[in-house]
């Protein structure tokens, strides 16, 4: 099965949403030249644009003005779903398949992603956590009008007093 045929039944068949996902991680894993997710998606939009020029050439407004097909909208959401897990596991340099070799499904693969991210957190001090908050606020004041300023200097005036008297 092709990456055409795998977004085709995508779109047409829910039921296959699973074999339609082996096909991408099977062209991920095993796919000519596929080492990473820039491989990956421009393997991916080869099918993709076939499966425009089948399916909605006649469209109006499949594409934008430059020409380019707008695959964001007219591609299936679970087809565009699993692509995108799969690529970010690749970014990850997550493996796609466990250690026997059976590739690991969209769930697994999700769970993987948020365990690779969650341990490359590194933890904020308070200090840098408040830091990005007052960031925010820097962010947000610079929309504000006059009169919302000085109710905002008033309010850093008040917090500047309540963290005086903390220590």
């Amino acid at each position: 099965m092709s990456i055409l045929e795998s977004i085709v039944q995508f779109d047409v068949a829910k039921e296959s949403d699973t074999q339609a996902y082996g096909v991408l991680v099977d062209a991920a894993r095993f796919g000519d030249s596929v080492s990473d997710k820039e491989s990956f998606n421009f393997l991916c939009e080869l099918g993709e644009t076939d499966y425009m020029e089948r399916f909605h050439h006649n469209t109006e407004g499949a594409k934008k003005k430059s020409g380019v097909w707008k695959f964001r909208t007219f591609l299936p959401a679970s087809y565009s779903s699993a692509k995108s897990v799969i690529g970010t596991a690749l970014e990850l340099g997550i493996p796609l398949a466990d250690e026997n070799g059976k590739p690991l499904g969209k769930s697994a693969l999700q769970r993987a992603i948020k365990d690779t991210k969650d341990d490359s957190k590194e933890e904020k001090t308070e200090l840098e956590k408040a830091q990005v908050m007052l960031d925010s606020v820097a962010k947000v004041a610079v929309k504000c009008t006059a009169k919302e300023l000085d109710a905002l200097l008033d309010s850093v005036e008040w917090l500047g007093d309540t963290i005086r008297n903390l220590s």
